[in-house]
């Protein structure tokens, strides 16, 4: 666990082929290198309150990793994320987001937790009653007025909170 004041993390960080865990929640950093995607091993990634603008395409090729911390930095696109099909965890709080669709949460077939609270994001993305094992959708403070059908197709059994407080819904039904 680094923590401090660090604003740049090398690209040398990949010589620790065997990491598991990596924490750089609290720091400065405005970007990740492109060297993280060879750290194959690696599980899980906190990179909480920074000052990230972008996640490199290379984290897709951490194929183990399941834990994905994002919250409280600058993000604008998670596109990036697209083909990190393992997590299971992804918590995106307190960005700068204003879309999920381009996180194609259906291939997410491990996903439990999905956190994007505090964003500008408009809609749910329609493909998200695909994630069988969503337990926990949070996505209040955003700027959704509807939510789609395919909500209905989550679990109930698995579904332990959906959050859209502070959204603009328009559907009385839900208020």
């Amino acid at each position: 666990s680094l923590g401090a004041a660090l604003t740049t993390l090398a690209s040398e960080i990949s010589r620790l082929s065997g990491l598991m865990t990596l924490i750089l929640s609290d720091n400065a950093l405005t970007s990740l290198p492109e060297s993280i995607g060879e750290l194959k091993r690696l599980k899980v990634l906190e990179a909480e309150r920074n000052a990230l603008t972008s996640v490199p395409s290379s984290l897709s090729d951490c194929a183990c990793l399941e834990i994905l911390r994002l919250g409280h930095n600058k993000l604008t696109s998670v596109k990036a994320l697209a083909a990190c099909n393992e997590l299971v965890t992804l918590v995106l709080d307190d960005n700068e987001l204003t879309t999920l669709d381009d996180l194609d949460v259906a291939s997410k077939s491990r996903l439990v937790t999905l956190s994007a609270k505090k964003n500008a994001i408009e809609r749910v993305p329609g493909n998200l009653g695909k994630c069988a094992l969503l337990a926990e959708l949070c996505l209040g403070d955003n700027a959704i007025e509807n939510l789609p059908k395919s909500l209905g197709e989550l679990k109930e059994k698995k579904v332990r909170a959906l959050e859209f407080e502070g959204n603009p819904l328009r559907d009385p039904k839900i208020k």
